[in-house]
């Protein structure tokens, strides 16, 4: 039976800007608790990442910056460093190895932001999965990295529920895949934004309203990536 872990680190862009920050000169330091967003380099630039704060203001990831600015007018702007993300990301994913060999870095469209586990027969080093999820928390806790974590049977429910569910960690058995995905929002199902949006403006705000509907409808409006993700 294999068990995948999923380790979202949902501040994970900003805290390795701000780590990097610290052994670099800067003109104008950041002040992590104040609004700080990261932006991409394009013409008409875009958020993509955001620290608490400014999270709290009401700024998301996908805005553009030109609105956010005029929302918050003393934000923090820096430009995002996908590379330097991408390569401190895969030295994470090494120092993982202690649990288990097979581990891999998110891939796009699940964002590059955490990593999977695969500890199909290696929890019980660990004293067992919530134990092993337990030190994990633990360890990524000691460095300064929020993570939600989830284990199941397949990567696309442990990524879901790491990211939409209630609690972290969670376990979830064997088997209960569907009820466990039922309640969460179709963005479980790690689709590309805009057949999301096409989903929701059809009816279909959880992954529940999919289970168990007619095929062939799905197939002929979406990408096949909508049917193999909620397969």
């Amino acid at each position: 039976m294999p068990r995948i872990v999923s380790v979202w680190l949902p501040q994970w862009p900003v805290h390795r800007w701000l780590t990097a920050e610290q052994r670099r000169p800067h003109h104008r330091p950041v002040d992590p608790d104040a609004p700080f967003v990261l932006a991409d380099g394009s013409d008409a630039p875009r958020i993509t990442a955001v620290n608490p704060a400014a999270a709290a203001s009401g700024l998301a990831v996908g805005e553009t910056l030109a609105d956010a600015r005029a929302r918050i007018g003393a934000l923090q702007v820096r430009l995002a460093e996908p590379a330097a993300d991408a390569r401190a990301l895969a030295r994470l994913a090494l120092w993982a190895t202690r649990y288990t060999p097979s581990v891999a870095p998110f891939r796009e469209p699940g964002g590059t932001d955490g990593f999977f586990l695969d500890v199909t027969g290696a929890t019980h080093l660990m004293g067992g999965e919530e134990s092993l999820l337990a030190d994990l928390a633990w360890r990524l806790s000691a460095f300064g990295l929020p993570a939600r974590l989830a284990i199941a049977e397949t990567p696309g429910t442990a990524w879901a529920v790491s990211h939409f569910g209630r609690t972290s960690p969670t376990i979830v058995p064997a088997g209960a895949e569907a009820q466990t995905l039922a309640p969460l929002p179709v963005e479980g199902l790690c689709l590309a934004p805009d057949d999301a949006l096409a989903l929701r403006r059809l009816g279909f705000k959880r992954i529940g309203d999919l289970i168990g509907k007619p095929r062939a409808p799905f197939a002929a409006r979406f990408e096949k990536d909508l049917l193999r993700r909620l397969d």
